[in-house]
């Protein structure tokens, strides 16, 4: 993989991150139990494995598509993931409440917690578009299976990383984040949280994901490129 897949791999991962349901179970875990590490390292830890596990099929698929569509059916399949990131952003409601049905599941023993994983990752894998793109990205640049896990792996560690470390800093200084978090909770159903921010960041990405590949496609033939434009954009 070049250095411009890697970038764009690692934006990719640092959106995907800002996952807000990921981020509100954790929070209801630290804040349901007098001792929630436990629960909430089962919650993430199965929602890793479900996630990292679809995203090595998933990229094994589009090796496999890669070989039997080549690389203008990848780059057609890179647009589509970038078109959908880009009107998600536009189209999505702002407001997005919590689903009631987490939070009871949150205040439960550890394998309803790890079910509740379970149906999450179900869930965010199946609308995940950073995640579709990033790996549209990995199976377009093929760097091998040792490469494309050790990337997958890295990008799934992002994604969890700021449910670790909330979760850390929370048993650090129960006392003072407490509270905090409580806010931040009451704000996320009373307002957009952030959310606003976030759809923002998808217009960009899709705008950025969709533009590379409709250049790889030489916007659909209405513009020639030259060897050299063309090699520059694919990174090579």
């Amino acid at each position: 993989m070049g250095a411009k897949d890697l970038l764009t791999v690692a934006g990719l991962a640092l959106l995907d991150s800002l996952n807000i349901t990921l981020f509100l179970v954790t929070l209801h875990l630290l804040l349901a139990h007098r001792r929630p590490m436990s629960r909430v390292l089962v919650f993430l830890g199965v929602f890793y494995a479900v996630y990292l596990a679809a995203g090595v099929a998933l990229t094994a698929g589009a090796v496999a598509a890669l070989g039997a569509v080549g690389e203008r059916g990848i780059d057609y399949l890179q647009l589509a993931a970038g078109l959908g990131l880009f009107v998600y952003g536009i189209a999505a409601p702002v407001d997005k409440p919590a689903r009631q049905g987490d939070e009871r599941a949150a205040g439960r023993g550890h394998l309803v917690v790890a079910g509740l994983a379970l149906g999450v990752s179900a869930v965010e894998v199946s609308t995940a578009l950073p995640y579709l793109a990033a790996i549209s990205t990995i199976g377009r640049a093929d760097p091998g299976t040792t490469t494309s896990m050790a990337v997958l792996v890295v990008y799934n560690l992002v994604v969890v990383a700021p449910c670790l470390g909330a979760a850390l800093a929370y048993q650090a200084n129960r006392e003072r984040l407490h509270a905090r978090f409580e806010g931040f909770i009451a704000k996320r159903r009373s307002g957009d949280g952030g959310r606003r921010g976030l759809l923002l960041l998808c217009i960009v990405a899709g705008f950025y994901i969709a533009g590379d590949a409709a250049a790889r496609l030489e916007f659909f033939g209405l513009v020639d490129l030259t060897d050299e434009q063309l090699r520059q954009i694919r990174g090579g």
